[in-house]
């Protein structure tokens, strides 16, 4: 069944789905009702191939649907921990999309914590400390090697790659061991649907994203498990 999405600043309507051919149909409107396009593609061994054609029928623009990865691990970080997890951009090619992530943690000390933790923006990689590189897994089987490079820290970089800025900032809750279970962190960068916001984009190996814990000190034998989904148009 078809699904609406209304952009009310703009008047502008977008419907969405598959008809009985099996073929992915999305249709713009304007508040008149007015077509301004019709996106239609094939679903063939789990890819998506949309092409873009105007109300006359006319082709503007084919295209693949993304390569998605994931990228997912546990990290046992330094007692006073800064950057943790980081994703860096592609040494050439398209940009990397970086989507959402997943974060939970846990801890052997006696009592929940609390930490403030960031995914900052850095116009520089990170220098030193200890890091290890963590697998882009992709979602397709067929799909090539991510060109993305993703790190986890066991020792805190020696240098912070220069901050653009934070993208997003959380409390995050550290339970103990022996304590009830707290539900993960998800976040999606581009909100619920992937058409509400741009994702978080990587264009070379000098931009990257990390997760930081501000050299907050962590509870004894403190671990976390990340997961961050990013694409590669």
């Amino acid at each position: 069944m078809a699904r609406p999405i209304f952009d009310l600043g703009s008047g502008v309507a977008s419907m969405m789905g598959v008809d009985a051919t099996d073929v992915l149909q999305r249709v713009l409107v304007d508040s008149s009702g007015r077509t301004l396009s019709i996106v239609s593609g094939t679903q063939s061994g789990g890819t998506v191939s949309p092409i873009l054609v105007d109300s006359a029928g006319r082709v503007i623009i084919g295209a693949r649907r993304a390569a998605t990865y994931v990228g997912s691990t546990t990290i046992t970080p330094a007692a006073t921990p800064t950057d943790i997890f980081l994703i860096a951009g592609p040494s050439s090619g398209n940009p990397i999309e970086v989507y959402g992530f997943r974060i939970s943690a846990v801890s052997g000390g006696a009592a929940i914590a609390f930490v403030a933790a960031r995914w900052i923006k850095r116009s520089a990689d990170n220098t030193g400390g200890t890091r290890v590189a963590v697998t882009a897994v992709p979602y397709l089987s067929t799909d090539s090697a991510a060109r993305a490079t993703i790190f986890r820290y066991t020792a805190n970089p020696a240098g912070l790659g220069a901050t653009v800025g934070d993208v997003w900032t959380e409390w995050i809750v550290i339970p103990s061991a022996t304590a009830s279970p707290v539900a993960p962190v998800e976040y999606w960068f581009t909100g619920r649907d992937p058409d509400d916001l741009r994702p978080v984009t990587l264009r070379s190996t000098a931009e990257v994203l990390a997760f930081n814990l501000g050299g907050t000190g962590m509870p004894a034998a403190t671990q976390f498990a990340i997961t961050a989904i990013l694409e590669e148009p």
